[in-house]
């Protein structure tokens, strides 16, 4: 579980008030992410709008964002977005914004249970494409010579 106070007491969101994570595969994998799920609850007082937004290196992917109402007793959100792929050793941020906050008595929102879906996939070498690539076109060439020689026969 992690908690945040003195979220920005405006009525709209700041970009410069968040919580974040980031997940970067070890080098020779990328990830394939589908959705991510949470359970948040605030404190009386805490901020009465939040956001969740997910970014590719420094860029929020397309359908990368969720609104959701932060109430006083636990509830889940399940966040289902836009499904990618990260290219090799890429990272990926989860950032939550919150705002609204009344500012009084030391209001928190509190995230938990915090769960990515999706998959950590093995990126192929470029030798080992190149040498499938090379494979294919020796197959197909050889299959067409013979078609090629019958049709002459």
């Amino acid at each position: 579980m992690f908690a945040s106070t003195d979220w920005s007491q405006n009525t709209s969101i700041d970009t410069a008030q968040y919580v974040q994570f980031t997940l970067t595969p070890n080098t020779g994998f990328s990830l394939s992410l589908q959705s991510i799920t949470f359970d948040n609850v605030k404190t009386t007082g805490g901020p009465t709008s939040a956001q969740v937004q997910i970014f590719l290196g420094a860029t929020l992917i397309s359908k990368g964002s969720q609104a959701f109402t932060p109430g006083t007793t636990t509830a889940n959100v399940n966040f289902d977005f836009t499904d990618f792929v990260t290219a090799n050793h890429e990272a990926v941020t989860v950032r939550f914004y919150a705002w609204n906050d009344s500012g009084n008595n030391n209001p928190s929102l509190s995230f938990d249970n915090v769960v990515i879906n999706g998959s950590v996939n093995p990126v192929p070498e470029p030798v080992n494409v190149a040498l499938v690539v090379f494979g294919l076109c020796v197959a197909v060439g050889g299959v067409g010579r013979r078609v090629y020689l019958r049709a002459q026969a």
